[in-house]
Parts: C-alpha cells; structure tokens; sequence
C-alpha cells in the first residue's frame, strides 16, 4: 500500500497533463456481487444513481443484510443476462437445472422490506418465493444455514450517510442505492499492471526465500485478476499509472 501511494504522490506534473485515456471496456453487475456483464454502451439511470442496470438486484440474508462474494464465494458463479424485450433479468447458476427470471420492473406484488448495506439502512423490493427459493438453493443446497436467503430489487433512491474514511469525496445529500458508495467505478488498465508487478515481484522474493525455488507462473497475479477483483465500471488504458482523468 505504502509503494501504491508514493507512486501516485510522486508523479510528474506532465505525466498527467500528457495522459491520453482509451476506454476499453464497459462493464455492469446486475447482481450485486454476481458476474460482471460487458457491454458496448451503457446508459444512465434516470434519478443518476448509476448505470442501468448496474447492482439493480442484491441478495439478502435473514437479517436482511447484503450477501457479497466477501463470505459467500458462491455468488461470484452467478451469471445475469438483461433481456430488455422480455422485460427481464435472468440468472444463471452451476447445478442449477433452471434459469430464475426477475422482473426489471417494480409489479403489484413486490412489496418493500428493509435492508441494510454495511452500516446504512434502506429499502429494496422483495422479488418474492419462486427467487428466495432458487438462491437459497444455489447458496445453501444442504439446508445448513435454516433460513432462507432473499433477492431484493432496487426501490428509490436515498440520501445515505457517507463515512469520511472511504468516500472522503461524497456529500451528505448524495443519493444511492445498492452500490458500496460511488455511483460508478473507474480503472486504469496500467495501474493494475504495476500493481500486479509489485505484488508478484514481493512474493517472488518471499517464495525465493523460504523454498528457494522460483515462483510459479499460476501462483502469479495478473491483471485480468486484478481488475476483476476490483469490479470496476469504466476500463480506461493510456498514460502512466495512477493516471486516471
């Protein structure tokens, strides 16, 4: 971390000004903590609380708290498909027999329930039995956990109390809904790739010393793994790293 931030405190005045940026790829996450969705173009969503589509659905446990791929490594094997047409979102899962399909819009029966994404409370829309049925299948096949998991839909967005420590940038009367914090997420491809060098390189040296032998390449981190770890947005390329705007 301490090498991250000098490289990014030490960067050269023209290194940022000269910076020529190629957005390379879009991505969306449907399911908040499921597979990533690349995309060709991508719009806003109306209030501008983010892409369409982007973390639209969260899964909840009994508490009503989120389930991320954090705990739950499962969730990161979940595969969204937005089918606009149909009007509808349909998730994909290994040893599931069948796709669920959840509405894109709000319908009579969604009811809204509370819910809680680290320390902020709000609302979501409950997508109902048939959906709470099919991820406590996939999540908890052997019945261990005794009580099932829900998946909710977006409702409104609110005004969430923003902690200073990680959204130093955020105001008070910002509006969100299932993201962490910002509303979209950027990544510069040549930062990953420094990044992935430094690591490499530090356990490289760790590896060397304690079996002095050279590390594996599949032990190494690369930086599709890096930038998918990091679930951004926007994948831009150009410039240095740390260079981002």
């Amino acid at each position: 971390i301490q090498a991250i931030i000098y490289n990014y405190l030490t960067l050269e005045p023209q290194d940022v000004k000269s910076a020529e940026m190629l957005l390379k790829k879009i991505w969306i996450y449907p399911l908040k903590s499921g597979k990533r969705v690349e995309v060709k173009e991508v719009e806003i969503r109306p209030d501008g609380c983010g892409l369409m589509y982007d973390r639209m659905f969260m899964v909840v446990n009994k508490m009503g708290e989120m389930v991320s791929q954090r705990k739950v490594r499962a969730m990161a094997r979940i595969e969204t498909t937005i089918d606009k047409k149909a009007g509808v979102a349909r998730l994909r899962a290994p040893g599931m027999d069948q796709d669920l399909e959840l509405n894109l819009k709000r319908t009579n029966e969604t009811k809204s329930i509370e819910t809680k994404i680290w320390r902020v409370t709000l609302s979501g829309l409950d997508c109902g039995s048939e959906a709470s049925d099919w991820i406590t299948s996939y999540l908890d096949p052997k019945g261990t956990k005794k009580s099932p998991y829900r998946i909710l839909r977006i409702e409104a967005p609110i005004s969430r109390h923003k902690d200073p420590k990680y959204s130093p940038t955020l105001r008070e009367d910002d509006l969100n809904v299932f993201h962490d914090g910002c509303h979209m997420l950027f990544a510069n491809e040549r930062t990953a790739e420094d990044i992935c060098n430094m690591i490499n390189k530090k356990a490289a040296s760790e590896h060397q010393r304690k079996v002095q032998k050279k590390l594996p390449e599949d032990k190494k981190i690369n930086t599709e793994s890096m930038l998918r770890s990091c679930r951004p947005n926007f994948v831009v390329d150009g410039g240095v790293p740390y260079v981002l705007f």
